[in-house]
């Protein structure tokens, strides 16, 4: 489990850092993160039992289910934020614009999708990020922003406008549903208990 753990995060480090920044610091964290869990599942004490007195569960399978639900959600918005917005302010606050003049697929495990477009007169071929991010329209003839002295920090317009407006706000919002699972899990137990 833990090894399956810290394999998702950095597969999720990867996916929410630009393709153009350094990824060996929060990969490290990651596998950081993955040893402490490691630690503490094979040296916590052993859980109490499961039920009560009167043989009813300790936990409530509607509660697991909602939690389970917000967890998935939360993550997923949270990820797709982090993402655009990451990406979005690596670059200048108002990046150089351009159309794509192709995209390119992504072909085997690891890649990232590409695109060509012209920037200072040069044609440039980079992989761009935050491609999944809400307004994030890849092909042809589509608006593209970039950073001019570094043309290959690069992303669709619509995801740096959606990652410098709308993903703060959707990550704190996100990351407060995550951290309120195991608060109202505290409370629930002590109302019990």
């Amino acid at each position: 489990m833990t090894l399956g753990t810290v394999m998702g995060g950095v597969v999720w480090v990867d996916q929410v850092f630009p393709p153009w920044s350094s990824k060996l610091i929060p990969m490290l964290v990651v596998v950081a993160a993955g040893i402490l869990l490691a630690i503490y599942l094979t040296r916590r004490p052993p859980l109490v039992n499961p039920y009560r007195a009167d043989g009813t569960p300790t936990y409530s399978y509607l509660w697991t289910g909602l939690a389970l639900v917000v967890l998935l959600v939360a993550g997923v918005a949270l990820s797709i934020g982090l993402a655009a917005m990451t990406a979005a302010y690596s670059l200048p606050r108002d990046p150089a614009v351009s159309p794509a003049i192709r995209t390119l697929p992504c072909e085997g495990r690891g890649c990232s999708f590409s695109v060509v477009f012209e920037a200072g007169g040069r044609e440039v071929t980079a992989p761009y990020a935050a491609g999944r991010a809400p307004g994030a329209i890849a092909k042809p003839g589509a608006p593209f922003a970039y950073d001019p002295a570094a043309p290959t920090h690069v992303m669709p317009q619509g995801a740096f406008e959606y990652g410098r407006a709308t993903a703060p706000t959707v990550v704190v919002v996100s990351g407060l549903a995550i951290a309120l699972i195991p608060v109202v899990a505290e409370i629930r137990r002590r109302r019990r208990g």
